[in-house]
């Protein structure tokens, strides 16, 4: 079942897996001719766009469409849904492989930038892509459902609140995530630098990240679930 939905996947996205080949390659000579240009971070913000497109693809739609898969065929298939949501997250977890292959050799693209690093941080970093990916999909999962929910059944009047907490919570995710890194990728700060960018300071916790990757975890393992059970019910 995997291997089908993943060859369809290829499929219908050839084009745009080919495109994200080009532009990796004129990234990569432009980054060669140009020293100054962050090539790292272009392509990290073109891989995560390719990436997150490829939600509603793959969870389906629940309205009538000629450019999507229908959910009410995907949950007909003969396969319980707890397997079919696994086939699921299978599928969107390919299309995120070109963040985390990029992210895996970052470190080596770019050096000894972080000198600092023992093996126990290696082990984090690596463990926290890992995390951010996982938190990242569920997140976007949800907001997916919360859209088409919003759409389909919260009255006019209480739709400015039902979109401000679906942004609340995407904010309070990439916070999490921006606030762990932080304190992973910067070199340990004198309190005086601190002192004289206050909110960088507020956010720059030395030792966060210990904490907040493995909260992040537990948060798309939580998600995980919950999106499952979102999903399987037809609308």
């Amino acid at each position: 079942m995997l291997a089908h939905f993943l060859r369809r996947d290829l499929r219908d996205f050839l084009i745009w897996w080919a495109l994200l080949a080009v532009i990796t390659g004129g990234v990569v000579v432009a980054g060669l001719l140009l020293p100054g240009l962050p090539s790292l971070m272009l392509l990290l913000w073109v891989y995560a766009m390719f990436a997150v497109s490829s939600v509603h693809h793959v969870l389906g739609s629940v309205w009538r469409t000629q450019h999507q898969t229908s959910r009410y065929y995907l949950l007909s298939l003969p396969l319980s849904h707890k397997k079919l949501f696994a086939v699921q997250h299978a599928r969107l977890t390919v299309f995120w492989l070109p963040v985390i292959a990029l992210c895996s050799v970052g470190p080596r693209w770019a050096g000894q930038a972080w000198p600092y690093f023992s093996g126990s941080d290696w082990a984090l970093y690596y463990f926290g892509l890992l995390t951010s990916v996982a938190l990242v999909i569920e997140d976007n999962v949800r907001s997916t459902l919360e859209t088409e929910r919003i759409a389909s059944y919260v009255p006019r009047g209480q739709r400015v609140w039902a979109w401000g907490s679906v942004f609340i919570v995407t904010f309070a995710v990439m916070g999490l995530l921006g606030a762990a890194w932080l304190d992973l990728l910067v070199p340990p700060i004198p309190l005086e630098g601190r002192e004289a960018f206050r909110p960088f300071g507020l956010l720059y916790w030395k030792g966060s990240s210990r904490i907040l990757f493995p909260i992040g975890f537990l948060l798309a393992v939580l998600g995980a679930r919950w999106n499952a059970r979102r999903w399987c019910v037809t609308l």
